[in-house]
């Protein structure tokens, strides 16, 4: 079940019911699918911004990270299951992963970032499978060479989870 706030569908889930659909989704080995953990800016910049609205259309989950949609959801005389902070969902996610044989690969942030993320969580989760990190440069998104670096090191890398 889905609940619309100012035009952005958002699932109706728990956070142990978004992990279990993500990872029942990655065991399964379908196409890859993204989720999005929308806050109030999103909901914002998506009343706006027609492709930023498209990718939320696409994606497999739309979570409420931000306690704000919580409390739209209330004010709507709805209710959503909770907020489901991406950063939680993806600490779990690897612990999961390490559990599982799952392999990660970290994508995105300021230069050296997801090489430092990628020796946290090795500690954390001594049995985690990071198989690639890369940080491209900002701007990234309208640069064809750079999304064709990217795709590249994601297709070589074969992770489960990006």
């Amino acid at each position: 079940m889905k609940i619309n706030i100012c035009g952005v569908e958002i699932d109706q889930l728990c956070f142990n019911e978004v992990v279990e659909k993500i990872v029942e989704h990655v065991l399964v080995g379908k196409e890859p699918k993204y989720v999005v953990t929308p806050n109030a800016q999103h909901i914002v910049l998506l009343q706006n911004n027609a492709r930023f609205r498209e990718y939320y259309r696409q994606a497999f989950l739309v979570v409420p990270d931000g306690v704000s949609l919580l409390w739209a959801a209330k004010f709507l005389q709805s209710s959503l299951k909770g907020r489901v902070n991406g950063t939680d969902l993806f600490e779990k996610l690897c612990a999961i992963a390490a559990q599982k044989q799952l392999k990660i690969f970290l994508l995105g942030g300021r230069p050296g970032a997801s090489v430092k993320a990628k020796e946290v969580l090795e500690k954390r989760h001594p049995n985690l499978q990071i198989v690639g990190t890369y940080c491209p440069p900002y701007g990234f998104e309208s640069q064809l060479e750079e999304l064709a670096i990217i795709n590249s090191k994601i297709r070589e890398a074969k992770p489960d989870i990006l």
